[in-house]
């Protein structure tokens, strides 16, 4: 039928196919035995059976849809709703947390991801670690315990790169370290002022460098510098440098602030850290050795040498060292300030005279470079007389015996 078909009475129960292009009008019911196929179906559908409805709480555009626990009824959810690219997870508390389990009826086994009020929380509910991964590959681990561990990257590539933000001419804190409550602390400083990078602690406590589990560097709070293991306290603090091993002997480097006092090197024992010293006075400008704990030498700032006690002794510098030198009494080996070279025969060129050995002894005055005024003595090396002349003026006069 081309046209539209109107059915006030019950349509009979047999027959074939009836295709109706316009509108089906049933006054009362009509009976299909197989399927109907219509462009559209009008009327409430009231009395349809076999149908349930459902009924969706909060359908706004973008809600996600989750079951509500009660029969035909959905719930549109607008803490969790989706766009087309962005998932938003979000409540009216300022804090979302997504929860990952293992087992769904353990509630320790689990991993949450929170964001608060107070920021991005990720965290394990049990004793595991968190790893992170790129191109399939672990890069960063933080173990149960709270250590993390930086697997780094590609052969040749930093394992760790931290990059400080600064303005010019102010300071950076690149990295910092410190102990559970900061009263001890370490940090790497850039300072843009100077273009300098600064390393140690923040706080007043030693800084060491070790090898095999020792320290062999400190750099101490108030700014000594110990080498070796460590020597104890000193009594001196003006020792800023100490070179040394436990229970044995150091080295120390004394430095002042003020050009009144010393500075030099002392050498230290078990018995006493001042045993021998090595120091410049400052005050009169002169170096003094100082042995066993006293001192014996001084060299004055005009050059002298003095004794500190009435009976030290000047030993083993005298003497001539070889017969194989310059054999020649002028020679300026051996017509010098104190003991001459060589162990000369008085026959030797410009000789006293006797065929005998003889250690030549001169006293230079003034200048003391072997070509100044100087009385020179032969002394008998095995007898015979002492034999004494003087150079002045460039010319030497004769020999005397004595």
């Amino acid at each position: 039928m081309s046209s539209n078909l109107k059915v006030n009475t019950i349509l009979p129960s047999t027959g074939t196919t009836v295709a109706v292009s316009g509108i089906v009008s049933a006054t009362s019911s009509v009976s299909i035995a197989s399927s109907c196929t219509a462009t559209t179906f009008y009327g409430s559908g009231a009395n349809l059976t076999g149908i349930t409805q459902t009924t969706i709480n909060s359908n706004t555009n973008n809600y996600l849809i989750t079951g509500t626990g009660t029969a035909n009824t959905l719930q549109g959810e607008a803490n969790l709703t989706f766009d087309g690219s962005s998932l938003d997870i979000f409540d009216g508390s300022n804090s979302s947390t997504i929860k990952l389990k293992r087992h769904a009826s353990t509630a320790s086994e689990q991993a949450h991801i929170g964001y608060f009020s107070s920021g991005l929380h990720i965290e394990t509910r049990e004793s595991t670690y968190i790893s992170l991964k790129t191109n399939t590959q672990e890069r960063l681990r933080i173990h149960a315990d709270g250590e993390v561990e930086c697997k780094g990257g590609a052969a040749g590539q930093n394992a760790l790169l931290v990059t400080g933000n600064y303005s010019a001419s102010n300071n950076v804190d690149i990295q910092t370290w410190q102990r559970s409550g900061g009263a001890v602390q370490a940090k790497m400083i850039y300072k843009d002022a100077t273009t300098d990078l600064h390393f140690g602690t923040d706080t007043s406590h030693n800084f060491s460098l070790m090898t095999g589990g020792t320290d062999r560097l400190r750099l101490k709070g108030d700014g000594v510098i110990e080498m070796g293991t460590s020597i104890g306290a000193t009594s001196d603090s003006n020792i800023r440098l100490r070179l040394g091993r436990a229970g044995d002997c150091y080295l120390g480097i004394r430095v002042t602030s003020n050009d009144t006092s010393e500075t030099g090197i002392k050498f230290g024992d078990a018995s006493s850290e001042h045993d021998g010293k090595l120091a410049y006075l400052h005050t009169g400008r002169r170096f003094r050795f100082t042995v066993g704990g006293n001192d014996r030498i001084f060299i004055e700032m005009n050059g002298d040498l003095k004794g500190q006690l009435s009976n030290a002794n000047i030993i083993g510098f005298m003497g001539a060292k070889t017969t194989a030198g310059t054999t020649n009494w002028n020679d300026s080996t051996n017509a010098r300030s104190g003991s001459g070279h060589t162990l000369l025969l008085g026959t030797h060129s410009n000789g006293p005279g006797p065929s005998l050995y003889y250690h030549p002894f001169t006293f230079e005055y003034a200048q003391r470079d072997s070509n100044g005024n100087m009385t020179q003595l032969a002394i008998p090396y095995n007898g015979g007389a002492i034999y004494s002349r003087y150079r002045y003026s460039g010319s030497w006069s004769g020999w005397t015996s004595h």
